[in-house]
């Protein structure tokens, strides 16, 4: 009966220990669709980013999304980053938290369907503190080379960032290209390089191995 007894007990012990959980489907306070990309959990709240379509425009623009969540998963604020002329979309897991403002780097895209890489810089609040905009270095020389896709955003050593992707060349021919840009704490560009062969070429992911070394993989 001894032995009986502690079996019993031990599901009770580990119930009375198990941690709280919630599962909630929140409403933005927008009547569009909305996609949550990333989040950074603290000691007593969550941040979320993400996009978030306006069916309302004819356009259909995406915006950024910048939500903050209580402990228990209830809304506690969001704001949108929206341009009636462009997009903002921030599609990769890659949000940054530092001395409690938040990086990211995303695209954003116009009515000429130029698109570019855009480094975002927010406030615990959801306000934008800054953009700043980067192009295809083909463009403009070569019209059609107008795209360029964020798969990744780091931070670096030195207090920067580095975000990993591809650019796009038609000039004279469609192909895919490893893109890398580093850039200081306030978005101005250190350097770039751009990699590939005849193949299609993707960054997708970025690890600084110790100070001035950077390993790609390539997709």
């Amino acid at each position: 009966m001894k032995y009986l007894f502690t079996i019993l007990l031990l599901p009770f012990l580990f119930v009375g220990n198990a941690q709280n959980t919630f599962n909630l489907r929140p409403y933005f306070n927008f009547e569009a669709p909305s996609l949550l990309t990333n989040v950074i959990p603290t000691d007593s709240c969550y941040y979320a980013m993400g996009i978030i379509r306006d069916t309302a425009s004819t356009a259909s623009f995406i915006s950024n999304l910048f939500v903050k969540f209580d402990l228990d998963g209830n809304l506690v604020n969001s704001k949108i980053l929206s341009n009636s002329e462009r997009t903002y979309e921030v599609w990769s897991n890659s949000l940054v938290r530092k001395n409690n403002d938040f990086f990211v780097a995303g695209e954003s895209r116009g009515f000429d369907f130029t698109a570019r890489a855009t480094f975002f810089q927010f406030n615990s609040e959801g306000d934008t503190l800054l953009t700043q905009d980067y192009f295809n270095p083909q463009y403009p020389q070569c019209p059609d080379a107008t795209f360029i896709n964020v798969q990744d955003f780091k931070p670096t050593f030195d207090n920067g960032f580095v975000f990993t992707g591809y650019t796009v060349e038609k000039c004279p021919t469609f192909n895919a290209e490893i893109h890398v840009v580093k850039i200081d704490s306030i978005g101005g560009i250190k350097w770039f390089n751009t990699y590939g062969n005849a193949r299609r070429d993707i960054g997708m992911s970025t690890i600084q191995m110790y100070r001035g070394f950077i390993r790609y993989k390539v997709g």
